[in-house]
């Protein structure tokens, strides 16, 4: 997990480390082969590292800022094994898994749409 020291000074993270907190929930490194942030932030995207080779579906403006504002830490963002996979708006990278754009918090920010026999699943983040 990416650690940097201006951010830990700052918010004096409690961090989990991936295998951990999969583990907790019944899961595995290796049964992940795909990778979606809903924008790059550094406490969103901090754990992409840990998933190198597997596709990491951004859109291409949340790539264009996260490499040029300040806003975020390019540090976590283009690192060794991270495979980014551009998106231009709505995609559906898998049958009935769809990545929709829900700009707002950050102007690349998306959000995941799984349609299923038994209903629809949407996986958003809100800013408080």
């Amino acid at each position: 997990m990416g650690v940097h020291p201006e951010v830990d000074a700052h918010y004096r993270p409690q961090r989990v480390g991936l295998n951990e907190a999969l583990a907790a929930a019944g899961a595995r490194p290796d049964e992940i082969r795909y990778v979606v942030n809903c924008h790059l932030h550094f406490d969103h995207c901090g754990g992409n590292m840990e998933l190198p080779g597997r596709p990491n579906f951004a859109q291409r403006a949340e790539l264009e800022l996260a490499r040029t504002s300040d806003q975020y830490l390019p540090e976590f963002v283009d690192v060794p094994g991270v495979a980014y996979e551009e998106l231009d708006g709505e995609a559906e990278i898998l049958p009935g898994v769809v990545i929709v754009p829900t700009p707002g918090h950050t102007a690349g920010h998306q959000s995941v749409v799984v349609r299923r026999t038994d209903g629809t699943v949407i996986v958003a983040w809100a800013e408080p």
